[in-house]
């Protein structure tokens, strides 16, 4: 008595597979398309298998994953029925329109460098970027990787590229593009820079200085019933476009706040200065001051026997406490 039933059965759903043959469609209402055991064995769909909005492809006997086209969102979705090991339904990966971006709500783990070789590379040339949002968000390397910077559009690395990595334990390198152990330079912004020998600068400026008038140019931070000091390399320049000045020394400084008093202490041996112009000459004299509590106030005072167009002091500072440095 099954033997017409199922005859049945396979007659329409070859009809449903042979869609290349006909141009009918075959609708349903509120109905299922159920694949399971061997009942669909060796079978071949010649033709698009069309989905329409906010209809579900799933998948598992108590339907683990699923995935459908948002129409309320306007991207395609995958979504999983456990994200969080308690049954919380998500959609981990999803494809929104008008842009080429797939956003993963959870981490991706390579397991084999040769899924990716050994890179997540973000578009040809790598002129893209890889956003990681979220508090708990990291980009993290193994033990004998890097995060490199590559000037080769294969990502290859050059001799005048950069990469960091782990030299060992706790220590961080950066390298320039042939590995471990040769030395790249690290620029912080035009202010403070590390070249590849090790030699260290760090430059702040203070232009428009008036002449012969005590001008703050640094505030340094001393919190209530804390000290701090260290010195000042500088060198004050002055020039009127046809003649030119200027004087180099060594400053140091003391800082003490005791219950929200501060006071301070700046000094220079003369001996540390020296000073070379094409004209006339040029003084520098240093002076602290508190105005802003809990803070000292470095000051400099130049004279220049020029009408000078520019009259500026570069400097940089070496502290030997943590403290908050505000160039003015």
């Amino acid at each position: 008595m099954y033997k017409p039933l199922i005859t049945l059965l396979g007659f329409l759903f070859a009809f449903l597979l042979a869609g290349s043959a006909r141009s009918d469609d075959l609708t349903t209402s509120s109905k299922s398309l159920l694949i399971s055991g061997s009942g669909f064995t060796g079978g071949t769909i010649t033709t698009n298998l069309h989905l329409l909005d906010d209809i579900q492809l799933q998948f598992g006997d108590d339907v683990d994953y699923w995935q459908s086209y948002d129409s309320a969102g306007t991207q395609f979705e995958i979504w999983s029925a456990d994200c969080d090991g308690i049954g919380t339904n998500c959609a981990w990966l999803r494809v929104q329109d008008g842009n080429d971006d797939v956003i993963f709500s959870g981490g991706l783990l390579v397991e084999s460098l040769n899924a990716l070789v050994g890179q997540v590379k973000a578009g040809a040339g790598f002129e893209n970027t890889i956003v990681l949002t979220g508090n708990g968000g990291g980009l993290r390397a193994g033990s004998a990787g890097e995060v490199s910077w590559s000037s080769n559009t294969n990502g290859d690395l050059a001799a005048a590229d950069i990469a960091l990595q782990r030299a060992s334990t706790g220590v961080l390198e950066i390298t320039n593009g042939t590995g471990l152990g040769t030395a790249a330079a690290l620029n912080v912004g035009s202010k403070f820079s590390i070249d590849a020998t090790g030699t260290q600068s760090q430059d702040q400026l203070k232009t428009g200085l008036p002449d012969n008038v005590a001008t703050a140019f640094v505030r340094i931070s001393v919190p209530t019933n804390n000290h701090n000091g260290g010195q000042i390399s500088y060198g004050v320049h002055a020039d009127d476009g046809g003649d030119f000045q200027i004087i180099n020394g060594i400053v140091t400084f003391s800082l003490l706040n005791d219950a929200g008093n501060e006071v301070c202490d700046v000094q220079e041996a003369a001996a540390s200065q020296s000073t070379v112009g094409t004209a006339g000459n040029i003084t520098a004299t240093f002076t602290c001051a508190n105005t802003v509590a809990d803070t000292i106030n470095i000051l400099v005072t130049s004279n220049t026997t020029l009408v000078a167009t520019t009259h500026e002091i570069h400097y940089q500072i070496f502290i030997n406490e943590p403290a908050t440095i505000t160039p003015l």
